[in-house]
């Protein structure tokens, strides 16, 4: 059955009882059930934090974080203990399940020793960083292993250091136009120093040629991620080399594709196009789905996306021509991810996702979004916070229609869309009583909530105001983590629409009044 980053007691991901020969008197055996130090850090004594956290998967979507959290924990230090060598440093235990496979990132605050770490079932790390000198020391059964991990880490940060600086601008002279910034560009402009590159400035429609070049015209295999993990892999058992091989691709990809997509206007271009065919078919493409890596699954999905805009085809028609663990991957990332953006092909691609899914994780994830948050699906939601601090109960408007329109501080998005959108529907309509508008917060917390609301630069004083903490209540019923977005509620208490589409004003009131007057009319034949 195909797994999508998912590694049930079972599954047949790895065998449980394997093991890497001339290594046997590290293991610590566990009885079933039992839990053992999967990770043990030592940070400095004296340069380090009492509290480091860590997150951990075994369901995890990268690009969409707001539908698999994760777990976080803090990590509380402890002393280190002489008599285990470590007594100058601050130890850091994590203790989990031996017959899970895990993906763990740690970070101090906001600074990530790693991230989306893989642990198959039953290994174990011990791992002493010093951030002075820049020093990773590993002991593990599976050392070779997080050592090749760690060591993919340094070369994907290596590729992104190497880089030529690149920004997308129509008219950089706006930009230029101040003079001490024209200064400091000149500056750059001057050295040619092969350490120090000058950023480019790509003109949408004019120079795209120039600049892409080189990444359609080198082969993908000799990037320094691609050709080092063979070697890095070379003694690791096949799951364990499957894996890194696909991490590796996941992290050129994550290179690659966002710097090609810029040129989409040269898709169709006869010499562009060519080349960059040419490349993508060179993308390493897993044989099966025994091992399968949610990043690498991520990067595949975006090069399905850049092959149907350069071969014209459908989704549907480009994604049957791939294994079937990459179909399932795609239509439930793109179903799910992309599900605010469908507008009324929302319930067609969800049941499109659900037939390509056999991961039972997939398939929960898939019929959550549907039983909540297509067309017609009861609101149940927990109270928000209303502007003198008390619970505001969304039921208290049924039989009216509600727009919910979702924005946080300092999004320049939210204060356009409002300007531009919202604020004219709110002068048009505000006099109806069949229909209530309602401006929610959502910053991690409500400390600045009330002076940005009443700036006058995100909503109108007269609308209701409430809030509701980041990935809480209704924005984690409805997975609201981008911003603007809009829940139209109808007078049944249903989903009308979730939708994080920037309509123009005209195109908001008629949806409006439609969804009003559907259902006046809908109340008029019950009567």
């Amino acid at each position: 059955m195909s797994q999508v980053a998912d590694s049930p007691t079972g599954s047949g991901l790895v065998d449980a009882n394997s093991h890497n020969p001339g290594r046997e008197e590290y293991s610590t055996p566990a009885q079933k059930g039992e839990e053992i130090v999967r990770l043990q850090l030592e940070l400095p004594q004296e340069s380090s934090p009492d509290t480091l956290w860590l997150t951990y998967w075994d369901k995890l979507l990268v690009d969409h974080a707001e539908l698999t959290p994760g777990k976080t924990i803090p990590l509380i230090a402890e002393q280190g203990d002489f008599f285990a060598g470590n007594s100058s440093q601050k130890v850091y235990r994590w203790t989990g399940p031996s017959k899970k496979q895990f993906y763990i990132s740690v970070r101090n605050d906001r600074n990530y020793l790693f991230q989306y770490w893989t642990w198959f079932p039953e290994d174990q790390l011990r791992m002493r960083v010093n951030s002075g000198t820049g020093q990773a020391l590993f002991h593990s059964p599976q050392s070779d292993f997080f050592e090749a991990q760690y060591e993919l880490d340094r070369l994907s940060k290596q590729f992104s250091f190497i880089q030529v600086p690149l920004m997308v601008s129509s008219n950089p002279n706006r930009m230029l136009s101040d003079s001490l910034t024209a200064a400091v560009y000149q500056r750059a402009m001057k050295n040619k120093s092969p350490i120090s590159p000058s950023m480019l400035i790509l003109k949408p429609g004019e120079n795209e040629m120039d600049i892409l070049a080189d990444l359609v015209n080198n082969p993908l295999q000799k990037s320094d991620l691609i050709e080092y993990v063979s070697e890095l892999s070379a003694d690791l058992e096949e799951n364990r080399k499957n894996w890194l091989k696909q991490r590796a691709w996941a992290y050129f990809g994550g290179h690659f594709f966002p710097r090609i997509k810029l040129g989409k206007r040269l898709f169709h271009d006869p010499e562009f196009g060519t080349a960059l065919q040419k490349r993508l078919d060179e993308f390493y493409l897993a044989e099966n789905s025994d091992v399968f890596d949610p990043l690498y699954g991520e990067q595949v999905s975006e090069l399905i996306m850049i092959q149907a805009r350069i071969q014209g085809k459908t989704l549907s028609e480009l994604t049957a021509e791939y294994p079937r663990h990459f179909q399932e991957f795609f239509w439930a990332t793109y179903a799910l991810g992309n599900f605010n953006k469908l507008e009324d092909k929302q319930g067609e691609v969800m049941k499109l996702a659900l037939g390509n899914s056999q991961s039972p994780w997939v398939r929960d994830l898939l019929i959550d979004r549907m039983n909540t948050a297509l067309e017609g699906s009861k609101v149940a939601v927990k109270p928000l916070l209303n502007w003198e601090g008390k619970p505001l109960d969304l039921k208290e408007f049924e039989g009216k229609t509600v727009l919910l329109s979702f924005w946080i501080s300092g999004c320049k998005f939210c204060m356009n869309y409002y300007e531009k959108t919202l604020l004219p529907v709110f002068e048009e309509l505000k006099h109806r009583e069949d229909i209530v508008f309602v401006s929610v917060n959502a910053d991690p917390s409500p400390k600045y909530w009330k002076k940005n609301a009443e700036s006058g630069r995100y909503s109108h004083p007269e609308m209701i105001q409430a809030h509701q903490n980041s990935g809480t209540g209704i924005l984690e019923t409805f997975r609201i983590a981008s911003f603007p977005q809009k829940l139209l509620i109808n007078s049944n208490f249903e989903v009308a629409l979730l939708t994080g589409t920037q309509y123009s004003s005209d195109t908001l009131i008629e949806k409006l009044l439609a969804i009003s007057q559907k259902m006046n009319q809908s109340e008029s034949k019950t009567q």
